[in-house]
């Protein structure tokens, strides 16, 4: 039995070109918290940044925001904090004050960059309002709960070689999502469980990217969308189809959570 259901935003609840939550994952959605079930968005997004779920936001228990470093309840509690290493942090700044990487850091409140470039520029429409270019200095002593490098592969892994209590996780061709080592989505998910009682076992997770493989094997029912890579799809119990195909809706049905006629 499913009490609680975990999902990623973009790629799992909002496609491609399309403003907000699919209509129909929307109404699934509603139909699941109709239910009784649980539902908690385990995202790499700032909490801050969750405005693109409009009225389903509302529907949600809790937030594991930032690859599950940082963790609220719908009404503002946070039930779990787990920044990066002050030591990698420090290195990381040391790192970056002499090599051009955009990166951005995310505090509790703040989000601000290293430096910008075209790269960043080109793909992130949303940039500015997430975040200027700020002297990076200021995080030194301060909770950092990630960091978003847009690089290529040889780039990431200099800023890596200096933060050995971290690992990355790519969410998309562009970047990668830097968390703690013992960090990630499942982490933020047994968080969870544990304020509620609820099993492993009786969790199902939804996702698209490969920062969601944590938490697609650790939960009972782990579901990859189909447009999942395939690594990420290896990672899952159930394939979906993509997300702008319907596919959350069509899973939570497959999986017999929900009946096509509540839906569709």
């Amino acid at each position: 039995m499913i009490r609680a259901a975990f999902f990623d935003v973009d790629g799992t609840l909002i496609g491609r070109g399309r403003p907000g939550v699919v209509e129909s994952a929307a109404r699934a959605l509603s139909r699941l918290k109709e239910k009784k079930i649980r539902l908690y968005l385990a995202t790499g997004r700032h909490w801050q940044d969750l405005d693109v779920l409009g009225s389903c936001r509302e529907l949600f228990d809790g937030f594991l925001t930032m690859n599950g470093g940082y963790c609220r309840l719908a009404d503002g509690t946070v039930f779990f904090r787990n920044p990066l290493d002050p030591g990698d942090i420090a290195a990381a700044v040391e790192y970056l004050l002499r090599t051009p990487l955009p990166v951005m850091f995310r505090e509790e409140e703040r989000r601000y960059f290293s430096c910008l470039n075209e790269t960043v520029r080109r793909i992130g429409a949303g940039i500015p309002r997430q975040g200027r270019v700020e002297d990076i200095r200021q995080a030194l002593g301060r909770e950092v709960f990630q960091l978003c490098p847009y690089g290529n592969e040889a780039e990431i892994a200099g800023l890596m070689a200096v933060m050995p209590h971290c690992q990355s996780v790519r969410w998309n061709e562009f970047g990668v999502d830097v968390v703690p080592k013992e960090g990630g989505k499942d982490a933020g998910i047994r968080a969870a469980l544990a304020l509620t009682g609820v099993r492993p076992e009786e969790a199902a997770a939804f996702g698209d990217g490969e920062n969601d493989e944590s938490m697609l094997r650790f939960a009972g029912i782990g579901v990859a969308m189909g447009n999942a890579p395939e690594r990420v799809k290896r990672a899952a119990d159930y394939v979906a189809p993509p997300v702008d195909e319907d596919g959350l809706a069509q899973a939570l049905c497959g999986l017999g959570l929900l009946e096509e006629k509540d839906i569709f």
